[in-house]
């Protein structure tokens, strides 16, 4: 079992920036690209908003045992439809170099600081669904899609955003939207506390993912795979050390407080995110 888990684990981490790649050396001209990334960036959103419910009927219906076989036609579907419809691509220029590193880097950072953030968030405030409000399974999760949701909607819609409002805006406009919803965290009891930082982390995640992704394959356009293999890399970073932290937090302390400090900390750095999206992205609409 934990062979085959590490062996899913390896594919996945090649297999997210080698699509990466394919997106942007297929869609070569800005603004294509920047609706394929709005597109991905949605269904990606969609994988993870149902991927946990669909592997819980499963288990219910047939055996823990299915949540893996049900991958094998999905596997083959997306092996033919690769091998069909993408093109084989060209070899990537080893002495290549990227052509903004400071875009790169803040990039990358923002990408952790993101996902450190909503996950941490997230962690916490699933403990405090069921171990302090008292709900079942069903109602947390149905709470929790106040954050999947606008994720689900807006990724999608951001990359249009980018074609025509440029990078650095949609991502600031994100990751201020989801820290001032973060920072109300908690001020009111029971679940209306929780929903302005919920939504401020599905509006936010939905708005910049595809305008932070697309930046670091823009600072690095010779190198695509590079380039989403460094994002996809600090986005998994923030999410583990989010959920670390997050689960960390509830061992020691519960309730109200922990919702305000938790809001405050995820909120906090991404407004500190904006302002580094605001310096560190260039103004050119298309390349920075």
């Amino acid at each position: 079992m934990l062979a085959a888990r590490g062996a899913q684990g390896i594919a996945a981490a090649a297999m997210l920036p080698a699509g990466l790649a394919a997106l942007t050396t297929t869609w070569a001209e800005p603004a294509p690209r920047a609706r394929a990334l709005g597109i991905w960036s949605g269904v990606s959103a969609v994988a993870t908003a149902i991927g946990p419910g669909v592997g819980g009927l499963l288990v219910a219906a047939l055996d823990w045992r299915a949540v893996f076989w049900v991958n094998v036609p999905l596997v083959l579907t997306a092996l033919l439809g690769t091998a069909r419809l993408l093109p084989a691509g060209d070899a990537a220029d080893e002495r290549g170099r990227p052509e903004s590193l400071r875009s790169l880097v803040v990039s990358v950072i923002v990408a952790a600081v993101m996902t450190s953030g909503a996950n941490g968030t997230l962690q916490v405030v699933t403990v405090h669904l069921q171990d302090e409000l008292h709900l079942a399974a069903g109602p947390a999760g149905a709470i929790l899609l106040l954050a999947t949701a606008p994720f689900v909607i807006l990724g999608p819609v951001s990359g249009r955003l980018v074609t025509r409002c440029g990078r650095r805006a949609v991502a600031c406009s994100g990751l201020l939207i989801g820290g001032v919803g973060l920072l109300t965290l908690g001020r009111v009891p029971g679940v209306p506390g929780l929903i302005p930082g919920l939504l401020g982390i599905g509006i936010g995640l939905g708005l910049m993912t595809a305008a932070i992704v697309g930046e670091t394959m823009a600072a690095w356009p010779n190198r695509p795979g590079l380039a989403g293999g460094l994002n996809n890399a600090f986005r998994q970073f923030g999410t583990s050390v989010g959920v670390a932290v997050g689960g960390i937090a509830t061992l020691h302390t519960t309730g109200g407080p922990l919702l305000e400090r938790t809001g405050m900390t995820a909120g906090l750095w991404w407004i500190a995110g904006a302002v580094l999206v605001f310096i560190g992205f260039g103004r050119n609409r298309w390349r920075r």
